[in-house]
């Protein structure tokens, strides 16, 4: 799990990531979502799940920003698409 938070946390530079992104990238992380992507993957795993969200739940994304917390009802709602993505991740 540590390897592939190290890889989430890469930035390329001079492309800095939002907070609600980090956010994201940083929870589906810490609560195991990533657990079954190689590591090798996950940079492009990270660059296309924010490609999901931007196209099917930018709602959550400005929520995230919005809030500046992870209530209960955003956690879950969270947890539903990334494992949504997760299942059409290839």
């Amino acid at each position: 799990r540590g390897a592939r938070l190290v890889e989430l946390l890469k930035q390329g530079q001079d492309q800095p990531m939002g907070v609600e992104r980090q956010v994201v990238a940083i929870f589906a992380g810490v609560h195991g979502l990533l657990d079954g992507i190689a590591v090798d993957q996950i940079v492009r795993y990270e660059t296309e799940l924010m490609e999901y969200l931007d196209l099917k739940h930018k709602g959550l994304l400005t929520a995230i920003r919005e809030k500046q917390k992870i209530d209960d009802d955003l956690e879950k709602k969270l947890k539903e698409v990334i494992r949504a993505f997760n299942g059409e991740f290839k």
